[in-house]
């Protein structure tokens, strides 16, 4: 969701806001996708390797062929989606809940259970690559929880993670613990006392 908040008729005043929404596609060789929260609103797939290429004049040739098939199709999901989208019940709704409502209400056979398997194999595949997730699991590896101050774990984690500073390992346990959740270790920032703050680390059911 994009919106924009430009100057009425370019005063100083009152503003008038803009609202659009569009799926935006991003491309590359390396995961491009590396914050948690784009992450969580994308779809992401690796596309298999071309055999055989052609140019964009018999590319585009085929393409036109098929083009009112495919149009066709996508209009007669729009309309089961429009029928049945006030009947339709997500089992466990997840962040992107209009998406996947929608899709569901359209037809999309296990589009639910598909989403959210892929939403978990992107997770699995950043906590692998992250150096302080990786940190954290090792830490938990042989015991159920883990308490003190971030000072503490600071001195833990941070040879091994290359994070030299207090408030840098906060913001990535912050950034991280939503992910960490899926793989049953829940970060809690305790409230702040007068003399510190205590942080706790420990494994709970999925």
């Amino acid at each position: 969701m994009v919106v924009c908040a430009p100057r009425t008729f370019f005063t100083n005043y009152d503003e008038t806001l803009f609202r659009g929404a569009r799926p935006i596609a991003f491309e590359g060789i390396s995961n491009v996708v590396t914050r948690t929260d784009l992450q969580d609103r994308s779809i992401i797939f690796q596309l298999e390797n071309i055999s055989s290429y052609k140019t964009e004049e018999d590319l585009f040739a085929e393409f036109d062929q098929q083009r009112a098939g495919i149009f066709g199709a996508l209009l007669d999901m729009v309309v089961t989606g429009l029928a049945k989208r006030p009947k339709t019940k997500l089992v466990n709704p997840p962040r992107m809940a209009d998406f996947v409502h929608w899709a569901v209400a359209c037809g999309v056979d296990g589009f639910e259970t598909a989403y959210a398997a892929n939403r978990q194999n992107a997770i699995n595949v950043l906590l692998s690559h992250d150096p302080v997730a990786k940190a954290v699991r090792a830490l938990l590896a042989r015991r159920k929880k883990w308490e003190g101050q971030m000072q503490n774990l600071l001195d833990i984690v941070g040879p091994t993670t290359g994070v030299k500073s207090t408030r840098k390992l906060s913001d990535d346990l912050r950034r991280l613990a939503p992910m960490l959740r899926t793989v049953g270790i829940r970060i809690v920032h305790e409230q702040r006392t007068a003399e510190r703050r205590s942080l706790r680390i420990e494994r709970i059911e999925k």
